[in-house]
């Protein structure tokens, strides 16, 4: 059974290539703006986008999921800023995760691996 995974711009089509021959469904968004915050299973979310930056989508979804009583969605952060403190920059604002570009195969099956299994593990409870 696949999961639905999303990244927001940056990356988009190598994430459709790497995912949807194993079954997972993907959804690209140039900002996030142009998508609903809700209904995924995961996230890959680009910190660096327009109009409305990474971390806003975050904090927006975030308060999304509280006003609605929604379980958090992992928010996997994708970014070039790998300097001291911008991994808990992502997660002072949300983010369950962090991945620098640029991404590996192997960091994102890593990523899919990890917050897949929790989602059985959750959904099986």
């Amino acid at each position: 059974m696949g999961h639905i995974v999303t990244e927001a711009w940056n990356g988009s089509e190598a994430l459709e290539l790497l995912f949807e021959p194993s079954g997972n469904q993907t959804a690209t968004k140039a900002d996030a703006k142009d998508g609903r915050p809700l209904g995924y299973d995961l996230v890959f979310m680009d910190c660096n986008m327009p109009v409305m930056d990474g971390y806003e989508a975050c904090g927006f979804i975030r308060r999304s999921e509280e006003r609605l009583g929604l379980k958090p969605t992992p928010i996997i952060a994708l970014t070039a800023y790998a300097m001291p403190g911008d991994r808990d920059k992502c997660m002072t604002h949300g983010m369950t995760d962090y991945l620098t570009k640029p991404m590996s195969k192997q960091g994102l099956h890593k990523m899919i691996t990890r917050y897949h299994t929790l989602s059985r593990i959750e959904h099986s409870c």
